[in-house]
């Protein structure tokens, strides 16, 4: 993933559907990750933009069909950050041994969730519950239901 120190190209439409501040905020458009400030970022939080750009490498119509789908759609937008939160809380878990740590870090993450910067779109309890949750969320196994068995049915 190539940083770029500034804005991407649809901040207009960002600031107009979300309070942002862009000057600390980091925005991943395509395969590009966007730092406006410039400041270090940790490598749970690049887990967490990494998954955003292959959201969008996935998504028919690529990054830009897939920040309009983002901005208008609180129930994608929602679905598109649990499982980015997720994979970031996964990382962590992985690399913080002290749980109090670990702990703190899911309240942050949940408080980010949260927040208006995403449209308060679920409760600071529900975030915590989902992000830190092993089970699949309703609405990821809507979009991965499982493949059919290859297996043939036995004979009697």
């Amino acid at each position: 993933m190539k940083i770029v120190h500034g804005y991407p190209p649809n901040l207009a439409a960002i600031n107009r559907a979300l309070p942002i501040d862009e000057r600390y905020a980091l925005f991943t458009y395509g395969n590009t990750l966007y730092n406006p400030s410039g400041k270090y970022i940790p490598e749970h939080l690049m887990v967490h933009e990494e998954t955003h750009e292959r959201q969008q490498s996935a998504f028919e119509g690529g990054p830009d069909q897939w920040w309009k789908r983002y901005l208008t759609n609180a129930s994608f937008r929602l679905d598109q950050e649990l499982q980015a939160f997720r994979a970031q809380y996964a990382f962590a878990k992985r690399e913080i041994a002290d749980r109090k740590q670990l702990s703190r870090l899911a309240h942050v993450l949940a408080s980010k969730l949260s927040s208006p910067i995403y449209g308060s779109i679920i409760s600071l309890r529900q975030a915590l519950r989902r992000i830190t949750s092993n089970r699949m969320t309703p609405s990821r196994a809507r979009h991965h239901s499982p493949k059919p068995s290859s297996r043939l049915p036995r004979s009697p």
